[in-house]
């Protein structure tokens, strides 16, 4: 669940911040996500952009509260306001903030349906 603006630079570029609610595992957390669009054909789009994850949760010990990712996806406007999409993103900052020499790094694959009023 979450809300999304679409900015059209041009027909063919578009700037996409969202905000996003996700439940995964009983753990809660929003995704910002700003994702460039590229319109390769009509209706057809390739997104790439950086997401910031932040965790709901209480604070967990020796775990960063937000983390920095990097999106890449797809989606396609089947009519003029209805649209999915599929994104896959990949955690760059490690999560574990301890002493010891762990990396924990959480990668996301969602598919979306949506509609812009």
């Amino acid at each position: 669940m979450g809300a999304l603006v679409d900015f059209g630079i041009s027909e063919a570029f578009h700037i996409q911040p969202e905000l996003l609610y996700v439940n995964i595992s009983d753990s809660n957390a929003l995704f910002l996500p700003i994702m460039a669009k590229f319109y390769v054909v009509d209706k057809f789009n390739l997104q790439a952009g950086p997401q910031f994850t932040i965790s709901l949760e209480d604070s967990i010990t020796d775990f960063a509260r937000v983390t920095f990712d990097l999106g890449l996806g797809a989606g396609y406007d089947i009519i003029e306001n209805f649209f999915v999409q599929a994104r896959y993103s990949f955690q760059v900052t490690n999560s574990y903030t301890g002493d010891l020499d762990i990396k924990a790094r959480v990668n996301y694959f969602n598919i979306g349906v949506g509609y812009k009023f």
